[in-house]
């Protein structure tokens, strides 16, 4: 007997009995017996183990075919442009689906072959001859008369092959059929609501589902349709609707996991994922990370017992609690979630690299915008280039499928070079990736489109940077022709993308002195933020409020005070309503504050800028890394709002803490925040000058001309002007205290910097070539009246700025009134 076998039995024999059945075995007279009994299980053993290994080399054949079918339909249905580039890969990146269709569609004809013309369906299904399938299917529809049920099983499987064909369009309207020929079979309303979900017809997936509600006993299938209801409905945002829907799905996945954990407890953690998303898309973060930690825990149980079918859900449940500590800036939380995901993503492409390397990339690229928002650039840089090359590797092979995500990740290294100032490099990202979209838009327009517009607007945002306001304005301007054309056709998708854009322009004009076209461009966006906001408050207010804080900031600039202020505190009510310690109310109460700064109301700017900023060190109490530069920013305002009302002290001591803050912030990232150390550096010896006290002055103006000097010759475009400025305000500091040599000398230079640049963009530099000219006549003005004239009729033609020109019409009239003999 085998010895296997003999200790079961031992074991499961009662104890009285496990002597005499030794004492059995024992027996000769019963050895050849067990001998033969042994031989008998060792022949069946190996019997039945060959029939395994013939079974699953069967399917394994049978499933390779298939796959060949596949191969075939794809190239079929691309040529004949029934399916664009982006469908064939994702339907190659999911074969598995397409062969379950193909084999339960064959099994459900096999099990009816004793029907007429059933047997030949077969054989075409076996053949791969779908387009036979086709024709053998809607011959048997036309010849059904009477028949009810038979026509709408007709109507269903022919469905079927076409959606085995690519052929969608043909399939939708032949499940339709079906359900309404038969709305008594739930099959058939499944198939064509699921069917229309996924062909984003959102209306007619609605309706068939809420009808199977009423058709459904079974609460597993209750369950399932309530969850797609509830998708649905936050695809058309319908919130409210789609939490009611997703609570009342997962009260019944609890109660039959209760029952049956193992079949139900994966659905309750994908029906707690989708709600958390819904949560976190209302602002409900709260209750967003209590269901996706929930979510995460019952997936972590899953995995313990069933790694390879449930890891890849605890990555994704990670990857979706991560957004929601990074839109709540708790970065520290969030980077130890993605650095759990990523080995977990690495160790699963270790033993399918086809299916999870592409999860690895991902999640690399996340981390990235991680690091990118939390200043560490470098490691930012590291994530960003191993994705990249994780992607062109992937796309080597399947360019089709890999392309947009090299693209993509190209368009996100971009930013992060532009935001450390490595022009060059972003440009060059930015144009590879436009390049990578534009191709993939001439094969598919309606999927690629919008990331080509996407990426214009990214690299108008990049020449505006750097000054060349030309080839901004072009990129803009195809942008928002590119998103109107797409809004045309689905508004809802890409009416908020218009008026984002339209937003940029806005801002890119009222840096050009294009007032009037600044103006209407906010007002269009404005006017479509609100209509957004009448269907969905909780997406498009801030968005409103965005707009509206940008339009009082260009009111202000033209000296139109009450729309100003108007426009300024509508976006502060808004803002207020929206959250308690938002940074968006912090921000507009500093541009409220400068507002009131500007109209001479002092009181009430330094409440709005001490109430900003003790909003700003509450938030960075909490997150230093997100909210300490908004601190230095908010220190500045008040400290020239002192500084203009003769409060040196406290104007003194403002700058020095939001100095000290942005020595500490450039020490990790000089990247980032040396341009910021400058400007208050710049601003401290302007009051050090007005307090008399020119060597402090002159020691403050000197180390932010050495920065402002570095960083322009790593970027001149972006810094030059900042540097001509620096030098312009030393002059006047040199001015002041008859040091006129070493005046003329700082002025001189930053006349030949700012000069080129004026002639290049009058609209963007007039204004500073006009005080640099205003500098040079008052410096002519004692024994050069001619040139002191030029310079302040040069200054005159510069100048937009109302009070500047002013100033320089009056020296216009002073030098220039005698003929040129009297001067």
């Amino acid at each position: 007997m085998p010895d296997p076998l003999l200790q079961l039995l031992s074991e499961r024999l009662p104890v009285p009995l496990q002597a005499r059945f030794r004492d059995l075995v024992a027996l000769p007279e019963h050895h050849r017996a067990w001998i033969a009994v042994e031989q008998g299980f060792q022949d069946y053993a190996r019997a039945a183990f060959a029939d395994l290994i013939a079974t699953t080399r069967r399917i394994d054949e049978r499933t390779e075919r298939i796959l060949e079918f596949q191969e075939q339909q794809l190239q079929r249905a691309e040529d004949e442009k029934r399916i664009a580039q982006e469908e064939a890969r994702a339907a190659r990146a999911d074969k598995q689906e397409w062969v379950s269709k193909y084999v339960k569609l064959m099994e459900d004809v096999a099990a009816r072959k004793t029907e007429p013309e059933e047997p030949s369906l077969a054989a075409l299904l076996e053949a791969g001859d779908l387009n036979g399938a086709v024709r053998l299917k809607t011959a048997q529809i036309d010849k059904r008369k009477g028949e009810v049920k038979k026509l709408a099983q007709d109507w269903s499987e022919l469905g079927r092959v076409h959606d085995l064909r690519f052929a969608w369009c043909d399939a939708m309207e032949c499940y339709r059929q079906a359900w309404q020929l038969d709305q008594d079979e739930a099959e058939y309303g499944f198939r064509y609501a699921y069917f229309a979900q996924k062909q984003n017809r959102f209306g007619e997936a609605i309706d068939a589902y809420r009808k199977l509600l009423l058709v459904y006993t079974d609460p597993a299938r209750i369950a399932m349709t309530l969850n797609n209801l509830a998708i649905l409905y936050s695809h058309t945002q319908r919130m409210k609707e789609s939490e009611t829907a997703f609570l009342e799905s997962l009260s019944t996945y609890r109660r039959l996991a209760e029952a049956n954990p193992v079949a139900h407890s994966p659905r309750v953690a994908a029906t707690l994922n989708n709600l958390a998303n819904v949560y976190s898309a209302t602002q409900r973060t709260k209750e967003a990370e209590i269901a996706h930690l929930e979510a995460l825990s019952t997936r972590r149980k899953l995995a313990e017992a069933d790694p390879e079918a449930y890891l890849p859900d605890v990555a994704m449940t990670l990857n979706n609690l991560v957004n929601l500590y990074r839109a709540t800036q708790r970065m520290k939380e969030s980077e130890t979630a993605y650095l759990e995901a990523l080995p977990t993503r690495r160790k699963l492409a270790e033993a399918n690299p086809e299916a999870y390397l592409p999860n690895v990339a991902t999640t690399l690229n996340n981390l990235a915008i991680l690091y990118r928002d939390t200043q560490r650039m470098k490691e930012s840089e590291a994530a960003y280039l191993e994705a990249l090359a994780t992607y062109r590797k992937l796309g080597e092979a399947n360019p089709e499928a890999y392309l947009p995500d090299v693209a993509m990740t190209l368009n996100n290294l971009a930013i992060l070079y532009r935001g450390t100032q490595r022009m060059k490099e972003s440009e060059a990202a930015y144009l590879e990736a436009l390049a990578t979209y534009r191709k993939l838009a001439e094969a598919n327009p309606a999927v690629y489109l919008p990331d080509v517009a996407m990426t214009l607007n990214n690299l108008a945002a990049l020449y505006s940077d750097t000054q060349r306001m030309k080839e901004s304005e072009t990129a803009f301007l195809e942008a928002l022709l590119m998103r109107r054309k797409l809004a045309e056709a689905n508004p809802e998708a890409h009416l908020p993308d218009v008026a984002m854009t339209l937003n940029n322009l806005a801002i890119l004009y009222s840096a050009t002195q294009r007032m009037k076209e600044s103006e209407a461009a906010y007002l269009e966006a404005l006017a479509t933020y609100r209509r957004l906001a009448e269907a969905n408050p909780e997406a498009y207010l801030p968005y409103v409020a965005m707009t509206l804080n940008n339009l009082a900031i260009l009111y202000r600039r033209t000296q139109r005070m009450k729309e100003s202020e108007a426009a300024y505190l509508e976006a502060l009510a808004t803002r207020r309503k929206l959250a308690e310690a938002n940074p968006d109310v912090a921000a507009t109460l500093n541009n409220l504050a400068l507002l009131y700064r500007a109209t001479q109301r002092m009181k009430e700017s330094e409440t709005a800028h001490l109430e900003a900023l003790s909003t700003y060190r509450r938030l960075s109490e909490a997150n230093s890394e997100a909210y300490l530069p908004y601190v230095a920013t908010t220190l500045n305002n008040p400290a020239i709002l002192y500084g203009a009302t003769q409060r040196m002290k406290e104007s003194e001591t403002a700058y020095l803490e939001a100095l000290s803050t942005r020595r500490k912030l450039a020490e990790a990232n000089p990247e980032a925040y040396l341009p910021d150390v400058a400007i208050t550096l710049n601003n401290l010896a302007i009051l050090y000058s007005a307090t008399q006290r020119a060597k402090e002055s002159e020691t403050a103006f000197l180390e932010a001309l050495s920065t402002r000097r570095k960083l322009a010759e790593a970027n001149p475009e972006a810094f030059l002007p900042d540097l001509a400025t620096t030098l312009n305000n030393l002059a006047n500091m040199y001015r002041d205290t008859q040091r006129m040599k070493e005046a003329e000398e700082s002025c001189s230079e930053a006349q030949a910097i700012c000069e080129p640049l004026w002639h290049q963009q009058p609209e963007l530099h007039g204004n500073l070539m006009g005080r640099i000219f205003l500098l040079r006549a008052l410096l002519a003005s004692t024994d050069r009246q001619d040139d002191a004239c030029n310079y302040a009729r040069r200054g005159l033609d510069a100048a937009f700025d109302p009070d500047l020109k002013e100033q320089l019409q009056q020296m216009v009239d002073t030098f220039c009134a005698a003929p040129p003999e009297a001067r």
